[in-house]
């Protein structure tokens, strides 16, 4: 199944993805990219992922509030998020 990829950015704006290669997630958080898998979904419930800013802490990137929301700790800077469905549908399964 095709993943999606949705890039949140500090500014509250949200964009589609649509090549998400290296090149285009490097892009779209600024820098080298941290992968980080939220292993603690409830299960069943399939899965979401998060690709930030490797260095984003220590280039003092701005706060992420709704990924920090999403994922119950600090997020700075745009994050991308890749879900089976999109961060809507998917939220709506809860």
């Amino acid at each position: 199944m095709n993943k999606v990829y949705e890039i949140f950015r500090v500014d509250d704006s949200v964009e589609i993805l649509v090549e998400p290669d290296l090149k285009a997630m490097q892009n779209a958080v600024g820098g080298y990219i941290e992968y980080i898998p939220q292993a603690h979904l409830p299960e069943g419930n399939g899965g979401i992922d998060i690709i930030v800013n490797e260095e984003g802490l220590i280039h003092e990137l701005l706060p992420n509030i709704t990924m920090t929301l999403i994922c119950g700790y600090p997020v700075v800077g745009d994050a991308i998020v890749v879900t089976e469905k999109g961060l809507a549908e998917f939220m709506g399964d809860f």
